[in-house]
């Protein structure tokens, strides 16, 4: 019982990680990572946003794969 606990909430941590990453990208797309009017190169904290949440994200859903396997 409680394993399957920890499962569903790897499974939901990722899920949401791996959402959050997704929404970090498109916030990259959208408003930064072109070259301004002035000739300055435009950055943001979203990209590497971006990798930090889709590690950890990855990460989850697969433990949570493998915990579901190893016990059947």
């Amino acid at each position: 019982m409680r394993a399957t606990k920890v499962k569903s909430k790897l499974r939901k941590t990722g899920i949401v990680l791996i959402v959050l990453a997704i929404a970090c990208r498109i916030a990259e797309a959208m408003f930064y990572g072109d070259v301004g009017p002035d000739g300055v190169l435009r950055e943001s904290w979203f990209l590497p946003l971006t990798f930090i949440f889709l590690a950890p994200g990855f990460v989850a859903l697969a433990a949570s794969v493998i915990l579901r396997r190893g016990n059947g």
